[in-house]
């Protein structure tokens, strides 16, 4: 789920850099928990009509070597019928914030940030796109409005960091939502 401004994935290579809670979840009921992360869990879905809302939260162990993309929360809901095995109807954005090799942007300034939607709503398919910003981890939320094809924030203070949190809606009706926790950093 870690990956760079360039969508290269993170290579961990010792299992304790990210710590992960995966949970998924038919009809209401949990069915399965993982403490795996996305890339190597796999779960079995019923051969029935069922919604199913797969949750996790990644956490990186080592803040003080990653000041940013400290955690990601996402939470898929989604509809299998036929216990579809491979790709399912999920969504991720992707943020392009202007940023410097340190992952930092001026503080205090009004930023247009592109971004990429992928999955289940990229292209026509996407139905809906909620952004927020928090400057105090995801204590209080403001709304980040959707601009030309940019997310306009305001940067973030000197040293702390801008939590984004996105909730797509394609347009069958699957949910995504996603939260990226110290996604950069004011300078």
């Amino acid at each position: 789920m870690f990956t760079d401004g360039d969508g290269h994935e993170a290579n961990f290579t010792d299992g304790d850099l990210v710590k992960a809670t995966t949970t998924l979840h038919r009809n209401g009921e949990k069915i399965v928990e993982s403490e795996d992360d996305l890339r190597s869990a796999t779960f079995p879905l019923a051969q029935e009509d069922s919604e199913y809302t797969l949750t996790t939260s990644q956490v990186r162990a080592d803040t003080a070597r990653f000041r940013v993309g400290t955690r990601i929360d996402a939470a898929w809901t989604f509809r299998s019928k036929t216990g579809d095995t491979g790709d399912v109807a999920a969504s991720v954005v992707r943020f392009h914030p202007d940023v410097d090799l340190s992952s930092t942007v001026k503080a205090h300034r009004p930023l247009l940030m592109p971004y990429e939607i992928q999955g289940s709503a990229a292209g026509d398919n996407l139905k809906s796109l909620k952004v927020e910003a928090s400057y105090d981890g995801g204590k209080r939320w403001v709304p980040a409005p959707v601009v030309l094809g940019k997310v306009a924030v305001l940067a973030p203070a000197a040293g702390k960091g801008i939590t984004l949190r996105a909730t797509i809606v394609d347009r069958q009706g699957n949910a995504s939502k996603l939260t990226f926790h110290d996604a950069f950093l004011g300078r």
